[in-house]
């Protein structure tokens, strides 16, 4: 991975109240594309930058939310398309069998 990128994946794993500053800082560090690209970069939306904290600061726990998903996509594509959505029923013990440590 390059300085740059690295540089980069900083900015969004920092807090969301810094990133307009950080991203001007780091902008302003660099010339040419590499400024221009930086520039360029979007604020995260909150729910998107809370995503990636926990992808970078608890992996163990996006790594088991990516597993609940997948089970939730695989029962939701085997319902037909008349069925009734999935009630709490079925989501309580699915969440139960995926605990947060």
């Amino acid at each position: 991975m390059s300085a740059l990128e690295s540089s980069i994946d900083a900015l969004y794993k920092g807090p969301l109240e810094e990133f307009v500053s950080a991203r001007t800082a780091l902008a302003k560090s660099l010339s040419g594309s590499d400024a221009k690209r930086v520039k360029a970069l979007q604020k995260p939306a909150v729910v998107a930058w809370a995503v990636n904290q926990v992808y970078w600061h608890a992996r163990p726990v996006y790594d088991r939310l990516l597993r609940v998903e997948r089970r939730f996509a695989r029962r939701r594509s085997r319902r037909s398309v008349e069925s009734p959505p999935m009630s709490a029923a079925l989501v309580r013990p699915i969440a139960r069998r995926s605990p947060a440590r």
